[in-house]
């Protein structure tokens, strides 16, 4: 991608101190979560309206088709239709919690029921997970942000502050109205419909638009990490082809809404949610102990050489790092056997083609083999070193 506009966006991130992984690193995109949410929004579908084989189908393609067309408008229209779908989504739980503060009881949260039934715990840890999952992806589409040192931490504060209380604010408000007996999947629902009649439907199409959001910004995020690897020569070149107007990477998002569609309709939610969780807890290890690795490495640089250098003692970093670490290792051996054999030859699937595509460039270039040495790394990179 040499291209005066997306060139601009990478020199004012590089400017103001940020850098977007394709600037500090060959990456290797997670498996993006788009996929899961069709099938996810399909469960909530039918549960309002029953639908056969080929109807079902042909809301799954409506469903990934509108989800495509906002993403060839370009990045910045994602952000805006984002940030309006969440006021939208919003706001029946803000109407919940109100008129649910009459009667809060805090006494089920240290008096939880036990569960009527046993807990696949592997499914439990891939879907909170898979729903905490995502932070990583904002760096895709950091370079895009006008003041990225300003703009970044700053929308990270803040979606960390409406995540703690998009899953607190309900969560309280609904244990407190409806009995305990009565808690399942349609918490939520009951709990607003016994507040106020109507205000069940608003919850339940808040919940169609937030799965419609999410499907939008995650395929964004997502295409922006796949077309930043043709930079690295590791997928075709012609992949990462985007519009001249927009920086599109249209390509990318029309093969994303096609892979989603085409995977929702033989597999359930529940086998998605799993198996892109097994590879994003691999990829997330790898990640953090690379980071570590690095870290340790680079203990006695100095400050002002190292921009991006997290301020905390290692020690300190690993303590933070452990738990995900933990996580990503149960979910790795903890889950059904079908989905660890799946991901295992995923694995060994781009195991191989990885190392075609070194022996390629071997063989071409002459160049002594190594698997971290990019082949052509972007103009930016030249002269540049990792920090952490």
């Amino acid at each position: 991608m040499t291209n005066r506009r997306l060139m601009s966006h990478r020199e004012r991130c590089a400017d103001d101190g940020v850098t977007s992984p394709v600037d500090v690193s060959p990456m290797a995109p997670s498996p993006p979560p788009v996929y899961s949410y069709a099938e996810l929004f399909m469960m909530y579908f039918e549960e309002l309206v029953q639908l056969g084989p080929w109807a079902h189908a042909g809301v799954t393609l409506g469903f990934e088709a509108l989800v495509v067309a906002v993403n060839l408008v370009g990045v910045q229209i994602v952000g805006k239709a984002s940030v309006g779908l969440l006021v939208i989504m919003l706001s029946p739980f803000v109407v919940m919690f109100c008129l649910a503060v009459p009667h809060l009881d805090f006494k089920m949260l240290v008096e939880f029921p036990s569960p009527a039934s046993s807990i696949d715990v592997g499914l439990l840890v891939s879907v909170i997970m898979f729903n905490l999952m995502g932070w990583d992806f904002m760096g895709n589409v950091s370079g895009s942000a006008r003041k990225p040192r300003r703009d970044v931490p700053l929308a990270t504060s803040v979606a960390l502050t409406l995540v703690l209380a998009t899953y607190a604010v309900p969560l309280f408000s609904a244990i407190s109205v409806v009995p305990a007996d009565q808690y399942g999947d349609d918490l939520f629902t009951r709990a607003a419909g016994m507040l106020w009649g109507p205000l069940e439907y608003m919850v339940e199409g808040a919940a169609f638009l937030g799965l419609f959001g999410l499907g939008v910004t995650f395929m964004s995020t997502s295409s922006e990490a796949i077309a930043h690897s043709t930079d690295w020569q590791y997928i075709p070149k012609f992949v990462g082809k985007r519009f001249t107007s927009r920086e599109v990477p249209w390509i990318v998002i029309v093969l994303q809404g096609c892979v989603a569609f085409l995977i929702s309709i033989p597999w359930d939610y529940s086998a998605l949610v799993q198996v892109q969780m097994w590879i994003f807890s691999l990829s997330t290890m790898v990640i953090m102990l690379s980071f570590i690795g690095i870290r340790f490495r680079t203990r006695n640089e100095a400050r002002a050489n190292n921009n991006f250098r997290v301020p905390l003692p290692f020690l300190l970093i690993v303590a933070l790092c452990a738990p995900s670490i933990g996580l990503c290792i149960f979910a790795l051996v903890g889950g059904d056997l079908r989905v660890i054999i799946l991901g295992v030859g995923l694995c060994v699937v781009v195991v191989v083609m990885g190392t075609a595509r070194e022996l390629y460039f071997v063989r071409k270039r002459g160049w002594r083999w190594r698997v971290s040495e990019p082949p052509e790394p972007p103009p930016l990179l030249h002269g540049s070193a990792i920090n952490v």
